[in-house]
């Protein structure tokens, strides 16, 4: 993921729970399915653990759309930040980041995607997963995610 570019879509929030809590809660994928409004299921497929190198497969639905992709992780700092790289077929779709700062007693949290598809990917993704305007649904969706994750932490 080049940080230089700003990412396609982002979103911050302030969460009243310690970054070691929020970075656990983010690295688990058995609980993806309740923060996240398109990834329903994900599992480690190398590896068994958030580190530099693992990989996990994830399941994503958009209304009768379903498709899996697989995630490489590029960044898994503890309490910190957790990255990672996403592909289907072998071809690049897009680096998300997850970055986790103290706050006082809460974790600022942030989260972005950039889009890394090739032309054609775009119009697979576009067919495969109906949505048209990725950078508008990833907005909606990273803030949705934010917004269930504190939930969850907060109660």
């Amino acid at each position: 993921m080049d940080v230089q570019t700003a990412p396609d879509a982002t979103a911050s929030r302030t969460i009243n729970a310690a970054p070691d809590a929020v970075w656990a809660a983010v690295t688990d994928l058995a609980s993806i399915r309740t923060r996240s409004p398109e990834t329903f299921a994900a599992r480690w497929t190398r590896g068994d653990g958030p580190a530099a190198g693992a990989r996990f497969r994830g399941w994503n639905r958009n209304g009768p759309f379903v498709w899996a992709t697989t995630c490489t992780v590029t960044d898994a700092q503890p309490g910190a930040s957790f990255a990672f790289d996403v592909t289907f077929m072998g071809m690049p779709v897009a680096a998300w980041r997850w970055d986790v700062a103290p706050d006082g007693d809460s974790s600022r949290v942030t989260l972005g995607t950039w889009d890394r598809r090739e032309r054609f990917m775009r119009v697979l993704g576009t067919a495969g997963s109906g949505v048209a305007d990725r950078a508008s649904h990833n907005q909606a969706g990273i803030e949705e995610t934010l917004r269930r994750l504190a939930a969850a932490l907060e109660s």
